[in-house]
Order: C-alpha cells, then sequence, then structure tokens
C-alpha cells in the first residue's frame, strides 16, 4: 500500500537468485500472457530491477495480468470485439457469448495460479484504496468529499512510475472489471515533470471511471471473495509471529 519497492526486489532476488531468475520470470509471464521462450529472453532481463517493472509491456497486457488476480487466479483472453450485427440489428457473431463457454468449458487449464494465490494479492492491492496509508485513499475521499455518490465496491489497485517520469501506470479491478491506464511518450527520455507519478496523474481519473463504471451497471455491494483455505490473524509487528 506504500508502493515499496525495496520488498519486492527482496522477494524477487530470494526465489530468483538459485535459478537465474527464472521462476519469477516465468511467473509475470505467465500473468501477461507472453508464452514465447524467444520473446521472454527478450523483454526480461535476468537481473533484480526486472522486479521493478524494467520489461516493456503493453496496457492490454497488464490488465489481462491483474485480471487474474480478479478471477481468483483464472486466465481470461483478451477481445475487443462484443458481438456484430447485421444492417437489421440481428447478432451475427457474438465472440463475447463464445468466450464466456469456453471459460466455463476449460476452467481448469485456465487456472493459471491458484484462488488463495490470487486473493492475496488482491487483498494486498485492495489497501492502496482502503487502507489509511494507501496511495489512492485520499484520492477516494476527495471524490466523496465533493458530494459525488461511490458505489460500495472493494478495489484493488497499483499505481507505477518509471525513472524521471517517464512512462505514469494505474493498473486495478473490481470483481466486475480490470482496468489499465498508462501515459507516456513514445520517444525515450523525456519525463512528464517533476511530481508527475502514477497516483498523481491516473488516480483520480482510475477511480472515476470505477465510480461512474459501477453506478451505471449498480452491482453492489461488491466485495472480493476469500477462499475458504485462507484464515487470517493478527501478528507481531517485530517477530511476525503470532502475539505472544
Amino acid at each position: 500500500r506504500k508502493s515499496l519497492n525495496i520488498p519486492s526486489c527482496i522477494i524477487f532476488y530470494a526465489i530468483g537468485k538459485d535459478n537465474n531468475y527464472k521462476v519469477p520470470i516465468d511467473r509475470a509471464a505467465l500473468l501477461l500472457g507472453i508464452t514465447s521462450q524467444k520473446e521472454i529472453d527478450t523483454r526480461f532481463a535476468k537481473e533484480v530491477s526486472t522486479a521493478l517493472g524494467t520489461c516493456v509491456v503493453s496496457p492490454v497486457e497488464m490488465a489481462q495480468a491483474f485480471s487474474v488476480f480478479a478471477n481468483l487466479g483464472q486466465k481470461r483472453i483478451p477481445n475487443c470485439i462484443l458481438y456484430i450485427e447485421d444492417i437489421d440489428g440481428n447478432i451475427i457473431y457474438n465472440p463475447w457469448k463464445e468466450m464466456q463457454k469456453y471459460y466455463r468449458e476449460n476452467s481448469k487449464k485456465l487456472q493459471i495460479i491458484s484462488p488463495q494465490n490470487a486473493f492475496i494479492m488482491t487483498n494486498i492491492l485492495r489497501d492502496t484504496v482502503h487502507n489509511g496509508e494507501g496511495f489512492l485513499t485520499n484520492a477516494k475521499q476527495r471524490i466523496i468529499n465533493s458530494g459525488l455518490e461511490f458505489p460500495d465496491i472493494e478495489i484493488a489497485a497499483k499505481t507505477g512510475t518509471a525513472q524521471n517520469s517517464t512512462d505514469v501506470w494505474c493498473v486495478g479491478f473490481t470483481k466486475e472489471v480490470t482496468l489499465a491506464m498508462w501515459l507516456g511518450f513514445k520517444e525515450f527520455g523525456l519525463s512528464l515533470g517533476q511530481y508527475q507519478n502514477g497516483a498523481a496523474i491516473h488516480g483520480p481519473n482510475f477511480l472515476e471511471i470505477m465510480r461512474q463504471y459501477h453506478l451505471n451497471n449498480k452491482k453492489y455491494p461488491l466485495k472480493f471473495e476469500k477462499p475458504e483455505e485462507v484464515i487470517s490473524m493478527q501478528v507481531c509487528s517485530e517477530s511476525g509471529l503470532k502475539p505472544s
């Protein structure tokens, strides 16, 4: 929720140092939908900085990756066509409906991470919006303070800012929708300006899109589901163990 880089680097190093970072890189590629080993080798450097997002990915790939968490570990396939109508208004092609059928019939094959893993990631990302220390919490409160209605929904999100503010991101989701936002330049080396980070640029817009989407769909309250196998408990802030 504080967007700290060092813990990410420590975890990436711990699970990758004995396998030339193949394990964490393969997991990232799996979430992003990148299957070619040649492409994985080209896009992901075998070094700790990769944990901070130094590889090149597209917004649709980021949306696909985060949608896995939203769907409790189930892969979702990007598709830009909902349906096609003929001149008389008859639906002649409905890939959205076909995809829903494909998801139902291939649920085991599409389960690329465990529901427990997905929920824990979702729970961490949820704190960015719903915890007092979260970097999007104030942006949400400002919307509410302005008198606008904010639906009763849980949102999980992560913002990102490249070195010297050359690129800024916000990617997040509810149970209903995943949204990826990017802003930057096609030329390398240009900066968006001082203090122009992902939370400042995208945060208010991201939350406003989520607000309007769910108000229009009226599916709330909308909360993330916790798998039965996941338990919660208090731990000591110093030892990390159960309080004694």
